[in-house]
């Protein structure tokens, strides 16, 4: 096995070190009264001590477990420090979830503390009303103390009380901390089971940080947002992890706390590098579409717009890195569409754009790439410290997830399954027993369940989960996730789910986009008639899965379809807006049986 570097050290370790490093250097930015604040490593590094001694003095000690509710905020990523600093495991939860989940993530853990930040946070513990969870810390609280919950001014005057009858405690408990041990515990997002806390070591997530910036070849001033749920693995190991690496000498983190401010945000940092997921990237693709045709652009100009990027080849700038091709309207006008559009959009610095945490249609890829913005795409698992593979910036091929990090062995099983092992795969999941052969392989390699093949250069494209694979009576086997990528191509369509396991033909679950259908419907919508029923509605629908229908084999066509009427439930998406298939399979089983009567 693949052993990687051995001595990055503990997550907390290279804080630090970098810390100690970088002194008055800003670290991270966030909003307040209209205006962007600095936050400096030499500051973060006070407060992170601070809350460790506060946590060191209600007796969190090495192995605790520890739950972290918040958005993305500073106060969250030095919880998140602290933690660590007294040996603790942090316990990250979605600051989305219900009162049940966080109950749920809490009773298995056997989190005694939690750490939350906001009065949603605060409210939704209370209605838990867990009776072994003794402290909870109120992160945007000061001095306030009610009952087990406790400011976060509050705890560090404990904190310093601590400090002054053991002056060497903080030290002791780091000094004992390995980087073998548990860093944190995460949850998967439970697309298609229930979720299982995934055990990361301090070294997996180090390893994952700075194989993955070697990859991409990060070392200069970059500019990041931090928006995504810190409770997700990709965005967990790129806010708190990445920039520990050495070679990450001027990194900046901007926090975006509402996702509604996401493109103001934006806009005004201009980030150089830029991560989302395939949702976040497909709602920015389907905003510039429907403005490009508002003013006055020409659909088949769009149409040509999609296509420009597997028709030019990479250029690159003076400083080596990988530019996309612009559109071939005419070198000179898809050079001022191109900047125009990344212009508005705040992403005209981006030298580096990643895709991540699902696949991304091709289409949308495509079209990022035409309009100038190297858009990447990456892949890995919670239990493989969220990265595994890369595009590198040189690597603009769409549908790819690139080359593995260099550490990482990769191959296929006889089903096509993903294997790996590496020194970012995970040690085990939280109150299960040890892997066993249903998780690896005689000789180490995780199953991914993830569905893939190999480029003749060792790039990796992923194809499907292997568990949402569709055996249709007939003893077809069929990939769904690339019918519904292309039937989400149609910009009426939201979200789709392809079904038919078990059955004799393929049906097909959508939702519409109540915008798209209201400018499609016009004034023509009848007073008791949903969009869903329009037949203008229908008729795009159709023609959606006709053009689907014709690139397949009659086995592998989507024979029925139902719009569900208001889209798919909260409950059915993960707080990365990925489908869970057997919510939805539940929630609409007398619609789905009645596309097979």
């Amino acid at each position: 096995m693949a052993e990687g570097r051995s001595d990055l050290g503990t997550v907390i370790g290279c804080f630090l070190e970098r810390a100690a490093e970088r002194g008055s250097q800003p670290l991270w930015y966030r909003r307040s009264g209209g205006r962007w604040h600095p936050v400096s490593w030499e500051s973060a590094l006070s407060e992170v001590r601070r809350l460790a001694a506060g946590l060191a003095s209600i007796g969190i000690t090495q192995g605790d477990r520890v739950g972290l509710i918040g958005p993305n905020v500073p106060e969250w990523v030095m919880a998140d420090y602290a933690i660590q600093h007294v040996a603790g495991v942090v316990v990250p939860i979605y600051h989305t979830s219900s009162s049940d989940q966080i109950a749920n993530i809490l009773t298995r853990t056997g989190a005694r503390v939690c750490l939350a930040y906001g009065d949603e946070a605060i409210g939704k513990i209370r209605e838990a009303m867990l009776p072994d969870l003794d402290t909870v810390v109120a992160l945007h609280w000061d001095e306030e103390e009610h009952d087990q919950f406790l400011g976060y001014g509050a705890l560090c005057r404990r904190g310093e009380t601590w400090i002054e009858e053991h002056p060497e405690g903080l030290a002791r408990l780091l000094a004992d901390l390995d980087p073998a041990r548990i860093a944190t515990i995460i949850f998967t997002s439970g697309t298609g089971a229930d979720p299982k806390g995934v055990a990361l070591s301090h070294h997996n997530l180090v390893w994952a940080a700075d194989a993955s910036v070697q990859a991409v070849g990060i070392g200069r001033r970059e500019i990041t947002l931090s928006y995504l749920p810190l409770a997700h693995a990709f965005e967990r190991v790129i806010t708190t992890v990445v920039p520990l690496v050495p070679n990450t000498k001027r990194w900046t983190c901007w926090f975006v706390e509402d996702l509604e401010g996401l493109p103001a945000a934006i806009r005004s940092v201009r980030p150089t590098i830029f991560l989302a997921v395939p949702v976040v990237w497909a709602r920015m693709h389907d905003r510039i579409q429907a403005e490009l045709l508002a003013r006055g652009f020409a659909r088949r100009g769009l149409a040509r717009i999609a296509l420009a990027a597997g028709e030019s080849a990479i250029r690159h700038r003076d400083d080596g890195r990988s530019v996309a091709p612009h559109v071939r309207l005419g070198a000179s006008s898809a050079k001022f569409l191109g900047r125009r559009v990344l212009k508005k959009l705040g992403l005209d610095r981006c030298w580096f754009a990643i895709s991540g945490a699902a696949p991304l249609a091709e289409s949308t890829q495509r079209f990022f790439q035409a309009l100038g913005l190297p858009l990447h795409q990456g892949w890995g698992l919670t239990e493989t410290a969220a990265l595994c593979t890369v595009q590198r910036p040189d690597d603009l091929e769409v549908g790819v997830v690139g080359k593995p990090l260099e550490g990482v062995e990769l191959r296929l099983g006889a089903d096509g399954e993903v294997q790996v092992r590496g020194p970012n795969v995970f040690a085990g999941y939280e109150t299960e027993p040890p892997p066993n052969k249903q998780m690896f392989d005689e000789e180490g390699y995780l199953r991914t369940g993830d569905v893939g093949r190999l480029t003749d250069d060792g790039r990796l494209v992923i194809i499907d989960r292997l568990k949402d694979l569709i055996i249709t009576s007939g003893g077809r086997n069929v990939a769904p996730r690339p019918m519904e990528e292309k039937l989400e191509e149609e910009p009426l369509i939201n979200e789709t789910m392809v079904l038919g396991e078990g059955r004799p033909y393929l049906t097909a679950l959508i939702s519409i986009d109540g915008g798209e259908a209201a400018h499609a419907v016009g004034s023509r919508l009848q007073e008791d008639e949903g969009l869903w029923e329009h037949p203008t509605v229908h008729q795009r629908v159709d023609r959606a899965v006709a053009a689907l229908n014709r690139s397949l084999p009659d086995a592998e066509q989507v024979h029925r379809y139902a719009i569900v009427p208001v889209g798919f439930p909260d409950a059915a998406l993960t707080p990365t807006w990925k489908l869970k298939r057997r919510v939805v399979e539940e929630t609409f089983a007398d619609l789905i049986e009645s596309l097979y009567v």
